[in-house]
């Protein structure tokens, strides 16, 4: 399994983030932030050119540390950010779930079945307004 399959096995299901509701979800991948990408934005579209709620993910086959330092970086622009990882290897990554807590990084476990969020991060107070305007004009652009 590669990370580019783990993402399309993972948006193949549908993830439900808490007090969101998934009508006006919509998603990209292959974000560019800065100089980086962000494997999958999740975001609510709120009307036209409005989107509001924002969670970024990074998956990775196996190295969770890895992981964890790649995806605080998107706590430069999104609400809450995750990690995704298959769950036939992510028994590291739960063994150290106080990490993923102290970071305030989410996990998500994905496989051939679903993909369910194991733990929740609280929002994230961290964003640089900067960086969200950025990232909601790109997503933006990239709806029309």
């Amino acid at each position: 399994m590669s990370e580019n399959s783990l993402v399309n096995l993972m948006l193949s299901h549908q993830v439900t983030f808490p007090w969101r509701s998934m009508s006006n979800f919509q998603h990209r991948t292959e974000v560019k932030v800065t100089s980086n990408r962000v494997d999958v934005v999740y975001f609510e579209q709120l009307n036209a050119s409005g989107i509001g709620f924002i969670a970024a993910v990074e998956a990775k086959l196996h190295d969770w540390r890895k992981a964890i330092r790649q995806a605080h970086r998107n706590k430069l622009f999104a609400d809450r950010v995750y990690v995704a990882m298959p769950t036939q290897y992510a028994s590291a990554a739960i063994e150290n779930i106080s990490v993923f807590r102290q970071a305030s990084i989410g996990l998500i476990l994905v496989d051939n079945e679903r993909s369910r969020i194991y733990y929740h991060p609280p929002m994230n107070t961290q964003r640089s307004s900067k960086h969200v305007i950025k990232v909601k004009q790109t997503l933006a652009s990239q709806n029309n």
